[in-house]
């Protein structure tokens, strides 16, 4: 990941408002990594993003998707392949089962939204 966000941008993606952080990625994958910490690995975990794409995901599907510390592979809880270009669009999705596979030690859970580039 080559885009960190400052401060003011991570307060600007906590809420679901209008307020966007641009991302580049000319002629690359664009992905955007968040992670969440639990207090403890034995409850479900329930992820959505809110946002928008210049690639339409109708053009190059995007995907919510959340890793597997065990398999070492990220799995896809939702996508869209139907949206236009710069529409807002919602991704949700949940992992209720063999939760310790995909928080660490710390209870910590990784996610990402990912569209491949074309």
């Amino acid at each position: 990941l080559e885009s960190l966000f400052v401060w003011q941008e991570y307060v600007d993606v906590s809420v679901d408002d209008s307020i966007r952080v641009n991302q580049t990625a000319l002629l690359q994958n664009a992905i955007f990594e968040f992670k969440d910490k639990g207090e403890t690995n034995t409850k479900g975990i329930s992820v959505s993003w809110n946002g928008q794409s210049d690639l339409a995901p109708s053009t190059s599907t995007v995907y919510l998707q959340i890793f597997n510390r065990t398999s070492g592979l990220w799995e896809t809880l939702d996508s869209d392949n139907t949206t236009a270009a710069n529409t807002d669009f919602d991704l949700i999705g949940s992992q209720l089962y063999n939760l310790t596979d995909y928080y660490d030690i710390n209870f910590w859970i990784s996610c990402r939204v990912y569209q491949e580039a074309i």
